[in-house]
């Protein structure tokens, strides 16, 4: 794909976009007793926010997909806050994962590299992991394939290398962040089959109302909708982060696109991306753009 392909999803009106962050923010409370960690030793707080993040991204391609897309079908894919989720959403007979990463620079669109440059991240730290699942279909009947779409959003500025605040932080004390953490315990960070609280149960034992603030957005980022990848394009992906034994991309691109902390984290384009991850990986200017599905 090429720069002119990149989807970016500007002007979003702002009562829309604080709707989905709302929607965002409580699944992402309410799912966190049910969610594992994929990092260890991270603050609960970060760990909400990486669900959030997560869910954010979803919503606002929910929201470009109403006014773009046509025979699109969210409502198979949809899951209680309790259960592992089965896929995004069912569009043109394929099972869609929307894979979302937060990238980090200075100004409000990245200048230093091209948005093709980034790097497709699919998480592959284990035989069960997303990548080793990525053929499995979730929604049998409703489609025959499965895909994975990427997308990025700005999470802080970087000036110097040295990151800004992020784009949000979350607003709840430490009572209520150790209620989620009791409850992330005694459900072991797994889904159960029937649903074990009410919602309003929850919220009640957070002492949170629904019209009380519970993120801060120090500014509403930008969608930018980059490549997509099926079955066809899997021979391009190749392993980045911890579990990358041969330093592959390393040896495939050696101008700085990628490199590895001693601990085995590892940033992409001096800084624009990071992940502590294993994950299988392709330059999202190797794949096909999503543009080219329109």
């Amino acid at each position: 794909m090429t720069e002119t392909e990149v989807i970016c999803l500007e002007n979003i009106p702002k009562p829309d976009y604080s709707r989905m962050v709302i929607h965002a923010v409580r699944y992402a409370l309410l799912s966190k007793p049910f969610t594992i960690k994929r990092v260890e030793g991270l603050p609960v707080a970060d760990r909400i926010l990486n669900i959030f993040k997560g869910k954010l991204a979803e919503q606002l391609f929910a929201w470009y997909a109403s006014q773009h897309l046509t025979g699109v079908d969210w409502e198979t894919c949809v899951t209680p806050f309790y259960k592992t989720d089965r896929r995004d959403f069912i569009w043109k007979g394929i099972e869609w994962d929307i894979k979302n990463n937060y990238i980090y620079h200075a100004g409000d669109t990245l200048t230093d590299h091209g948005y093709t440059q980034l790097p497709a991240l699919v998480p592959n730290r284990h035989g069960g992991d997303q990548w080793a699942k990525r053929n499995e279909l979730k929604n049998p009947g409703k489609a025959n394939a499965t895909g994975f779409i990427f997308t990025f959003l700005k999470g802080a500025s970087l000036h110097n290398g040295k990151r800004s605040d992020d784009f949000c932080n979350l607003m709840l004390s430490e009572s209520q962040l150790q209620t989620i953490e009791q409850l992330e315990i005694q459900f072991g960070g797994n889904p159960v089959a029937a649903m074990p609280f009410e919602p309003a149960w929850f919220w009640q034992q957070l002492k949170l109302n629904p019209q009380d603030a519970i993120i801060r957005m120090h500014y509403y980022p930008k969608l930018y909708i980059t490549g997509y990848a099926l079955a066809q394009q899997e021979n391009l992906f190749k392993n980045t982060g911890p579990g990358d034994t041969e330093n592959q991309w390393m040896r495939f691109l050696p101008n700085g696109w990628y490199s590895k902390t001693h601990k085995g984290s590892c940033n992409f384009l001096q800084g624009t991306l990071w992940t502590t991850l294993t994950n299988a990986t392709v330059p999202v200017g190797l794949l096909p753009s999503f543009h080219s599905l329109l």
